[in-house]
């Protein structure tokens, strides 16, 4: 397979979630010719909220929008039913209030992101992590070793070597929610975030939504002062 030469296209695995949303207009802004990527299972239908959202941004945005439905691999956890695949929020899943992300969630995401950069020519893989994702030193060399790993395994396979980019990498979870999102014209009201949502609405006690609260409540107290 020839060498990747079109750099100006990016894949981002788009969640449904404030983050990725922001992700996907910093990279639009920046020229860059997006191609977006969601998960959605089937059987699990408490991650179809996120889904619609990521179908609506992507709507929004004018991408070439991939969905991959993994209702199958639920098989291969179904022995374990305090776990569930986890594709969004931090790199330890965020887990729910009564389940926990499957080991190698993230590997699947990403392997199947560089599958498709790959056969594409798309020269950037975005993902969507920001500072408050690893919040310590070990967890963050422990993610770029796993980037590092797949963008290894990607050249060894393809011949080509797509690269992980990390856009919000510098950004806490407030940043994004207060600074961000308004700079690049995203509303929460268009976004979903949540491990375990109950009836189509955020269920206030998974990692994802006390992520996104704390963001929020500064916004709110500003407003209201």
């Amino acid at each position: 397979m020839e060498n990747i030469t079109q750099f100006k296209k990016a894949l981002l695995m788009l969640s449904g979630g404030i983050d990725s949303a922001v992700c996907l207009a910093m990279l639009q802004r920046q020229g860059f010719e997006v191609t977006t990527l969601s998960f959605r299972q089937e059987s699990r239908l408490n991650n179809m909220p996120e889904v619609l959202c990521a179908r609506a941004l992507a709507k929004r945005f004018a991408t070439r929008h991939i969905e991959v439905d993994l209702t199958s691999a639920d098989e291969l956890i179904r022995h374990a039913p305090d776990l569930r695949l986890s594709f969004g929020g931090s790199i330890n899943n965020c887990p729910g209030s009564n389940t926990q992300g499957a080991p190698m969630s993230v590997s699947i995401m990403l392997t199947m992101a560089l599958m498709h950069a790959c056969t594409a020519r798309i020269g950037k893989v975005a993902w969507a992590l920001h500072k408050d994702d690893l919040p310590d030193e070990s967890q963050r060399r422990k993610v770029f070793r796993l980037i590092t790993l797949h963008q290894d395994l990607a050249e060894l396979q393809a011949q080509v070597r797509p690269q992980i980019i990390l856009p919000l990498i510098r950004y806490s979870k407030p940043q994004i929610v207060c600074m961000l999102a308004p700079e690049y014209g995203i509303s929460m009201d268009e976004t979903f975030s949540c491990s375990d949502p109950r009836d189509g609405q955020p269920c206030g006690a998974c990692g994802q939504c006390l992520a996104r609260d704390a963001a929020l409540f500064p916004l709110e107290n500003r407003r209201s002062a």
